[in-house]
């Protein structure tokens, strides 16, 4: 159930005026760890009826409830009633008559005792954060028969309490003769008329009868009694027992780490409904009784996904749940922190990746609502060690990868923290459906690689070992080992010629730089010939933005051509009331760099991006805040940015006369949304397949990486991948070590290229044009250069005769009419210009 007690303000729960009772605290424990147990007593001359007393907690000097224990049953004159802490030790839970939330106190805490509303004792002062009962026990002192009501006045204990050492235990349960037992309020007992739960659980979102005391007799399907587990254990009808009913439960979770069960007992449970953050349950617990082991399961609700409403979760809660379908993993991001990861039918796509924003997208958003299911495993405590999904453990090579799939699924219904949960009764099977792969795949004819790669914050301190923390990414010298190592591995693995980065450091070019670090540490992994440069664009940093976009590539594959140019606020082409489009608080300013390929001597420009991302910090400070259409903070600004890139590239920003035009990097934007549908009006066209993802946010996938071209640079391109080693990991498998327990900082981590970032890096394969009428070798002969044709177009006009100009020679057979120009530029580059029977003419340089 879905609904949690009013918290109530003071003034609405006590009563100012001073009232008596028999029923008193008689001790108070407030021991080491969870040692902290309550101790009433009847100092009357008859029996008095509990359901008339509550007690409540204050905690911290609040005037609200922190937590509250309606009593039940009866107690005899002169005996006591012991309340203790669930997960205290044995010699206090061995005379309590009920364990309950209501200990849950700290020495300024403020416990108040009513009377059919109206208080009849205290300890502590509501309102009052004083320590005044920290680590001690407290005895009332003999002859004190009337409680203390006010409430609200100073408590000094010395005035009718005695005090012990800490951890003090044996006066607890003494003040009559039964020490906790014959005195105990009446309990169901196996075989007695019961509450069934599904009258617990009711049909609404809330149980129909909370604060009521209760005893059920059920199965226990789920046990989860352990100190780091959820305290308790899940109970369900046995099927003689259900009613029938599809929209009542028939589930309900015991709040009782003690007595243990197993799965299989038949127990009778006497306790009081409440619901904890959502989930019905039964605490308080006044007794439990196993009447029987061994017996057959209840049966299990079957549920598939996508569900047909969202509430359908609540007619099951707290009951076993069986899938019969193939469920595909689409989250794993809290798999380290929580133990959980969500499933669907399916892989979950964000909205506006697959549709236009606004009404198409939403109901791409309401379809991904019915599809998607936690598991979690039962652990209460956060960073659990051992992991145990996927079996036998987590580790750095043994992942659960987003795309995995799992053929069924069994367990029992959880609420909590806003969500239903699945809890595996059945260890979970993974079927590998989307493996890792060991580097992307090859293309055949491809002679030219470009890649992205968002870095994920790489940060190198001072670049000399030290500088940490810094302002982002790896917070300690070996943080930073273990990242880079991580990155090397996929950039190496990559295997691109020009790489386009973002989110590194914007610390510059020099020598201790992020860039020069990790071109460094990159080009150890290369072999002659095959190492990277850095572009270097003539400025001290790219913006002002702690990090930037930069470019690494091959000078033996490509060659820059003239100076790589930066758009940014001073540069950007302005909107229609004369402001800049790009503006460079909110976007990445961007790089360009044109190249020249040495195997043909074809040119293109790449352009490296990083617009602002859709986090909605300050976006009320530029007037661009979340919209309806489910695009994010900031589109504005993004779109803005694109039609500026548009406007900047027809302007020819390097100088270089080509076409051939690649924008990449990390827009911010899913395929749908407004600044990819800008570039693609601009004439950049989407290289990248329907279907495929850089990025997962919320269980569901999508490009936020992307590679457009101009349409003579995409009639080049063989191939475009995404290399699925990031997003689909688990957050745990990463380069930290916050979060993690010692062995898990060892287990979680490899020098592998999966997770060494949170988002995949793109991958495009070209075919760069050759020369249209010859390829030439060039050699040096004396103080001229020799062109010879190694290649010729069958179909054209052959002819074979030698060329004589001046005192040079060509020879051999050439697709030519004439030879209209061979020039000297300067030392180390020759020109030959040729013009072919179409009359087309192709000129060609060559770097000696």
């Amino acid at each position: 159930m879905k609904t949690q007690l009013p918290i109530l303000a003071l003034t609405t729960v006590l009563v100012s005026t001073a009232a008596q009772a028999d029923l008193i605290f008689s001790e108070y424990i407030e021991g080491s760890s969870n040692n902290k147990a309550l101790e009433l007593t009847n100092t009357g001359a008859s029996a008095v009826d509990l359901s008339e007393y509550r007690i409540e907690l204050y905690s911290n000097g609040n005037l609200n409830v922190q937590s509250g224990l309606n009593l039940s049953g009866t107690l005899a004159a002169s005996d006591d009633y012991v309340i203790a802490n669930s997960n205290a030790v044995s010699a206090i839970l061995d005379v309590a008559d009920i364990t309950s939330a209501v200990t849950n106190f700290n020495g300024n805490d403020a416990l108040v005792l009513k009377h059919n509303g109206v208080v009849v004792d205290r300890i502590g002062q509501v309102g009052n954060a004083d320590y005044y009962g920290g680590e001690v026990t407290l005895v009332r002192k003999a002859g004190i028969t009337q409680g203390d009501p006010q409430y609200d006045t100073a408590f000094d204990p010395a005035e009718q309490w005695d005090s012990y050492p800490q951890n003090t235990f044996a006066y607890l349960g003494d003040a009559g003769t039964d020490n906790g037992d014959g005195g105990d309020p009446t309990l169901a007992q196996c075989g007695d008329a019961m509450t069934l739960i599904s009258a617990i659980q009711g049909s609404g979102s809330s149980s129909p009868l909370i604060g009521q005391s209760v005893a059920i007799e059920a199965i226990v399907v789920a046990e989860l009694q352990g100190s780091n587990e959820m305290s308790g254990f899940f109970v369900q009808e046995e099927n003689a027992d259900a009613d029938g009913d599809a929209s009542t439960s028939e589930g309900l979770f015991i709040y009782a780490s003690t007595p243990m069960v197993s799965v299989g007992d038949k127990v009778v449970v006497n306790g009081q409904v409440d619901e904890y953050f959502g989930l019905t349950q039964l605490n308080q617990i006044a007794g439990i009784e196993i009447c029987a082991s061994g017996q057959t399961l209840p049966s299990a609700a079957g549920l598939s996904l996508p569900l047909a409403e969202l509430n359908d979760l609540e007619a099951v809660e707290g009951m076993r749940v069986s899938f019969n379908q193939i469920l595909t993993v689409n989250e794993v991001y809290q798999l380290g922190r929580y133990g959980e990861f969500m499933i669907g039918n399916g892989r979950r796509y964000i909205p506006t990746e697959v549709a236009a924003p606004g009404a198409p997208a939403i109901a791409v958003a309401e379809a991904n609502a019915l599809n998607a299911l936690l598991v979690e495993d039962g652990i209460s405590s956060q960073n659990p060690d051992p992991l145990i999904f996927p079996a036998p453990g987590l580790s750095a090579y043994n992942s659960l990868r987003i795309g995995d799939t799992l053929p069924g699924l069994t367990g029992v219904l959880n609420y909590g923290f806003g969500a239903y949960k699945v809890i595996p009764t059945v260890t979970p099977t993974f079927l590998g459906t989307n493996p890792r792969t060991l580097e992307p795949t090859a293309t055949v004819g491809a002679n030219l690689r470009l890649a992205s790669f968002n870095v994920l914050n790489y940060f190198n301190g001072d670049g000399l070992g030290g500088g940490f923390p810094t302002d982002r990414g790896a917070e300690t010298p070996l943080e930073l080992e273990r990242q880079q190592a991580k990155l090397i591995a996929a950039l190496e693995a990559l295997d691109a010629d020009v790489i386009g980065l973002m989110e590194i450091e914007n610390d510059g070019f020099g020598a201790t730089s992020a860039i020069a670090q990790l071109t460094e540490a990159l080009n150890a992994t290369q072999i002659p010939g095959e190492e990277y440069d850095f572009v270097a664009p003539g400025v001290s940093q790219i913006g002002t933005d702690a990090i930037a976009v930069g470019l690494l590539y091959r000078p033996e594959v490509v060659s820059p051509v003239n100076m790589a140019r930066i758009l940014d606020s001073s540069n950007s082409p302005l909107d229609d009331e004369g402001e800049p489009l790009f503006i460079d608080d909110l976007n990445r300013p961007a790089l360009a760099q044109s190249f020249e390929h040495a195997a043909s001597g074809d040119r293109f420009t790449v352009v490296v991006n990083h617009f602002k991302s859709k986090g909605n910090g300050n976006c009320a400070d530029f007037d661009d805040c979340e919209s309806s259409d489910l695009q994010g903070a900031y589109n504005g600004a993004r779109t803005a940015a694109a039609q500026a890139m548009v406007a900047w590239l027809a302007g020819n920003p390097t100088g270089v006369a080509d076409a051939d035009v690649l924008i990449m990097g990390d827009l911010n934007a899913y395929s749908m949304e407004d600044p990819v549908q800008t570039l693609a009006d601009g004439g950049y066209h989407s290289l990248k397949a329907n279907g495929e993802y850089s990025y997962v946010f919320d269980g569901a996938s999508g490009n936020l990486d992307h590679a457009l071209a101009s349409a003579s640079l995409a009639a080049k391109v063989l191939d475009v991948q995404d290399w699925h080693i990031n997003t689909d990991e688990p957050l745990a498998l990463d380069y930290n070590t916050n979060f993690k327990s010692a062995g898990q900082i060892e287990s979680f981590y490899a020098p592998t290229p999966y997770r060494s970032s949170d988002h995949d890096p793109v991958v495009i394969d070209l075919a760069m044009n050759a020369p249209p009428v010859a390829h030439f070798k060039v050699y040096k002969i004396l103080f001229w250069y020799l062109f010879i044709s190694d290649s010729h177009d069958p179909d054209g006009y052959l002819t074979a005769q030698d060329w004589r100009i001046g005192n040079l020679t060509f020879s051999g057979d050439w697709k030519l009419l004439s030879v209209s120009q061979v020039k000297r530029q300067h030392s180390r580059d020759v020109t030959l210009t040729v013009t072919d029977n179409d009359g087309a003419t192709d000129s060609r340089t060559k770097r000696l």
